[in-house]
């Protein structure tokens, strides 16, 4: 999934229609909800090493529920984590996440760091 650059959040549901000819159709809906960001983000964004077993396995299983709990333990901090980059290295797995807060104004990055530690 590509996006062009978008200063402004939004949520776009996509509704994917499929026949293989055979059986009868199938519809499914899905949801993506794009945070916007910029130079700003990244200026305030922290990188975080996981204990994973790569990308996929990151994103499959654990991705949702990290996203949950970290919006939920930071709610009082801002409106919540703005995770943009996921990557290997070295073996080891990275997250690139910043804490957004209102009027685009973000959480420092020691801030997010302390809560990340």
């Amino acid at each position: 999934l590509n996006s062009k650059a978008r200063s402004t959040d939004g949520t776009f549901d996509i509704i994917i229609r499929s026949s293989d000819g055979v059986h009868g159709s199938v519809s499914n809906t899905a949801r993506v909800v794009f945070m916007g960001f910029n130079n700003a983000t990244v200026d305030n964004s922290i990188l975080i090493r996981l204990q994973s077993d790569g990308v996929k396995s990151f994103l499959t299983n654990h991705y949702l529920s990290f996203l949950r709990i970290a919006n939920s333990q930071l709610a009082g901090l801002g409106t919540g984590v703005l995770l943009y980059g996921v990557f290997e290295l070295n073996n080891q797995t990275f997250l690139v996440a910043a804490v957004k807060r209102g009027h685009g104004q973000y959480v420092s990055p020691s801030g997010v760091a302390t809560f990340f530690q």
